[in-house]
């Protein structure tokens, strides 16, 4: 795929010696996550994985999100790497999308040296924040269309510096070196997509927000942010029953959209939410299609969120796609044995193990 091209390498890190292993470290909204991969005999095998809910370490319920001060959040990654046994020092952090930005733009002009003098320019218009405060990066995106009219479409990607700093803090303070840096979309869409020759979108849907990654040959040429995430259906659950998330949260994952012992207020409270983030979904893929003359031919689910009882077929029910959830550990060597364990667990683990996986193609 040519995702090593693309902006998975807006932060550089250490040489990787590839015979100690790589964790990927997915630092999500309510759960952290790690992925250790290792060099196996003929390709990448997987060494431990792990996740832990972060509620707990802001003084929350499990699966509410939370931003944890960086003293936690290190507590927090310690405590990951001696439960799920990482024995590795070479990291490499999938910085969270809450931590970044990222958007599709047209620049007036096809020579290079004029669209990098552009891009700072025209970034002001899409990023609320100063120049200061964030490190930026593009990638032009191959676009027949915008060629005809002499101009770039690059996709255009930001990093608060703080946010940067507080994580690789983390990394740090855990006894890690940051081997690399790359935003958590990059990771999951490695991870995720399995023909990169094939239309695809990638949904992954977390904790805080909903995340689409539309790609064409391996490359990402759209991404949208929805703010509807799983914790949201776990907050309308408790409030409607008037229960504490803790107990809400169970409720969601056991019932999930369909159940035998369904109660109707359930659906009465999260039908709507699921309904508005379907709704922007169906309005992305109609209008990149509209745009850009093609067909999504597949949508590949990701993010603990899309494990809900019931999601991917209503998603598959709604937008008459194929729809898949993403295998990730497929791309690795593991134990027989685990099979039915890892693909289940597959869409929650994407971001930590695309981003081991960077580490170990480099």
């Amino acid at each position: 795929m040519a995702l090593a091209s693309q902006l998975g390498k807006i932060f550089q890190g250490d040489t990787i010696n590839e015979s100690l292993g790589v964790v990927g470290i997915d630092f999500g909204s309510s759960s952290l996550k790690v992925v250790q991969l290792k060099m196996g005999q003929q390709t990448i095998a997987l060494e431990t994985y792990g996740e832990l809910q972060l509620g707990p370490y802001a003084g929350k319920e499990i699966g509410e999100s939370v931003t944890l001060e960086p003293v936690r959040l290190t507590e927090a990654l310690v405590d990951i790497i001696r439960e799920a046994h990482v024995t590795t020092r070479n990291a490499v952090l999938a910085i969270p999308s809450t931590a970044s930005f990222m958007v599709a733009i047209e620049v007036p002009s096809l020579d290079e040296s004029q669209v990098a003098a552009m891009i700072p320019v025209e970034a002001r218009k899409y990023i609320p924040v100063s120049m200061n405060d964030i490190t930026l990066d593009w990638f032009a995106i191959p676009n027949a269309e915008a060629d005809k009219k002499k101009m770039t479409r690059a996709l255009l990607a930001a990093v608060h510096n703080d946010s940067f700093t507080r994580l690789r803090g983390a990394v740090q303070g855990a006894g890690l070196v940051g081997n690399g840096f790359e935003i958590e979309g990059f990771s999951a869409v490695r991870a995720a997509v399995q023909n990169a020759e094939t239309a695809t979108l990638v949904l992954e849907v977390g904790a805080f927000a909903t995340r689409l990654y539309i790609l064409e040959n391996g490359i990402v040429h759209d991404m949208h942010t929805v703010r509807h995430g799983a914790a949201e259906l776990t907050a309308a659950i408790a409030k409607t029953l008037g229960v504490p998330f803790g107990n809400a949260e169970n409720i969601k994952r056991s019932m999930g959209l369909v159940s035998d012992n369904y109660d109707p207020r359930i659906r009465e409270a999260t039908a709507p939410l699921v309904e508005r983030l379907m709704s922007e979904v169906i309005r992305v893929i109609a209008r990149y299609e509209s745009m850009h003359a093609t067909t999504i031919e597949e949508i590949s689910l990701t993010g603990g969120g899309s494990l809900l009882k019931g999601f991917i077929d209503y998603v598959t029910e709604t937008t008459k796609k194929k729809v898949v959830f993403a295998d990730p550990f497929s791309k690795v060597e593991y134990p027989a044995f685990l099979e039915s364990i890892l693909k289940e667990a597959g869409p929650s683990f994407a971001v930590a193990l695309g981003a081991a996986l960077r580490g170990m193609s480099e």
